[in-house]
């Protein structure tokens, strides 16, 4: 929306802080906290841990296969 009204983007809110710099910003820790968010989740869910259950030993049929050719994936 700003991008396309660069007036807007210019509104000074703060001294020489405009309108503009304070969206850039609340972007940026949104992107930083939805990429977090996302990393802890999938990391969770590839560990089993979000189930809850601890991830144990490797069963039989897995043993020496590389983590990534788990079925289902």
């Amino acid at each position: 929306m700003l991008s396309c009204a660069p007036v807007i983007a210019g509104v000074t809110v703060y001294g020489q802080l405009t309108l503009g710099v304070i969206w850039v910003s609340l972007q940026l820790g949104l992107f930083l906290a939805s990429t977090w968010w996302y990393e802890d989740r999938s990391t969770r869910l590839c560990d089993g841990e979000d189930e809850g259950t601890a991830a144990g030993p490797p069963s039989a049929g897995t043993t020496g296969a590389p983590s990534s050719r788990q079925p289902g994936w």
